[in-house]
């Protein structure tokens, strides 16, 4: 990258705009910055069934709290993020969703791994019902703060979600498994 160290610019600079490297260092304005060290990191562990409103919670709370920089890892936002030619994924896999859920899930893990020794602020959305699951994935994050927000609407507000999430986005989470995790 060239940010206007080069003597020869690649390419002309519009007007009214100059290079980054040109601006003077007490003109300069930091972006908004993340814990410096681990033990000023944080975890948020996101608990409840699908549907339940965990998403809409953390993606909420990370927009009130733009100075913590959370970084929002789970499944669904991996797959959001996926595109085959330019088109997303989600509304584009022709194949079977446990593939793809299978494939975001690994994903999921590696950036858990990488992430828990980093400085960082983290929300963990998925539904962590399994005390087995919680721990698998908060014992990487020993010296860090740890919460869980643990999501419970009224059953008429849970249906309500549940149907809205279904007609949105086609998701249809069988009665056996809600009945397992409850």
């Amino acid at each position: 990258c060239n940010f206007g160290s080069a003597e020869e610019p690649w390419n002309k600079i519009e007007d009214g705009y100059t290079w980054i490297q040109q601006v003077p260092v007490e003109d300069r304005v930091h972006g908004v910055r993340g814990p410096a060290t681990r033990a000023e990191s944080e975890i948020i562990m996101m608990c409840g069934l699908p549907g339940c409103g965990k998403t809409v919670w953390c993606h909420k709370y990370a927009k009130e709290n733009p100075d913590k920089v959370y970084n929002i890892l789970g499944t669904n936002d991996i797959i959001d993020k996926m595109k085959v030619q330019g088109l997303p994924r989600r509304k584009n896999y022709h194949g079977r969703w446990d593939v793809l859920i299978k494939m975001s899930t690994i994903c999921l893990n590696k950036l858990l791994s990488k992430t828990s020794s980093k400085a960082r602020n983290v929300v963990i959305d998925q539904t962590n019902v399994y005390p087995s699951a919680q721990k698998r994935k908060l014992r990487p994050f020993t010296g860090i703060k740890r919460r869980a927000v643990v999501i419970v609407p009224t059953d008429e507000e849970f249906k309500k979600r549940v149907e809205k999430r279904e007609k949105e986005e086609g998701k249809d989470v069988p009665e056996s498994a809600l009945l397992e995790m409850k």
